[in-house]
């Protein structure tokens, strides 16, 4: 029998800010559920940076950690839709301060998810 589970968001904050047509974006949090086993906390450590006529980032990094001291990577390199190598994510699964995987991707692969 399935039950639901509670999410609890915690050190939420969020700030965004438009200068011209340049909008700035960083986002923080902490999600904790026994779904996940614990917590993953979502840190902005380079501000996203996203031009107002555009639909994706051109740049900023945001890093999600989770049990074991486990990371995710994530890197804007560009906000072109259809060309390749636009986002990096990095994956340091034993949590050893190494990326063991490190792939890029296009935003349409990305957006297909």
């Amino acid at each position: 029998m399935k039950h639901a589970d509670g999410f609890s968001l915690a050190y939420f904050t969020i700030t965004e800010v438009q200068l011209g047509t340049t909008i700035t974006t960083t986002v923080n949090f902490t999600v904790s559920s026994s779904a996940l086993n614990g917590s993953v906390t979502v840190v902005t450590s380079t501000p996203l940076v996203t031009l107002t006529t555009a639909n994706h980032p051109q740049s900023g990094v945001v890093t999600v950690t989770g049990s074991n001291n486990s990371k995710v990577r994530v890197t804007v390199l560009g906000s072109n839709p259809t060309a390749a190598n636009q986002v990096r994510i990095e994956v340091d699964a034993n949590g050893d301060g190494t990326f063991e995987v490190n792939t890029l991707f296009p935003w349409s692969t990305l957006d297909a998810l």
